[in-house]
């Protein structure tokens, strides 16, 4: 590891053996609406059955996001700035960002 810069939100790892640097962006999100980052809480809206649900930022890969209901993992990806949808057994679950709420 070479060092870590602004708020620890960019990791530069230097490979051993190929000398080449390598930067790792981890740790949020930023939707252009919002910004997610890990173990945010958020809420989970339901379409299908119209309930809210907390949930739990578990991982973040570019436009995609999982999210913890319990013991259940919904894989969303961003449709829009700021919105991230997904489903789980036929149901269709929406996260919003706190800027659009």
């Amino acid at each position: 590891m070479i060092g870590k810069c602004r708020r620890d939100r960019i990791l530069a790892l230097k490979c051993p053996m190929s000398g080449m640097i390598f930067y790792a962006i981890f740790g949020f999100l930023s939707s252009g609406g919002g910004v997610m980052r890990l173990d945010d809480k958020v809420t989970v809206h339901c379409t299908d059955t119209e309930k809210d649900i907390p949930g739990t930022v578990l991982r973040i890969r570019g436009k995609f996001v999982d999210v913890a209901v319990g013991d259940l993992i919904l894989h969303l990806s961003q449709t829009k700035p700021g919105i991230w949808v997904g489903s789980q057994a036929g149901m269709e679950f929406v996260v919003k960002a706190a800027h659009n709420r």
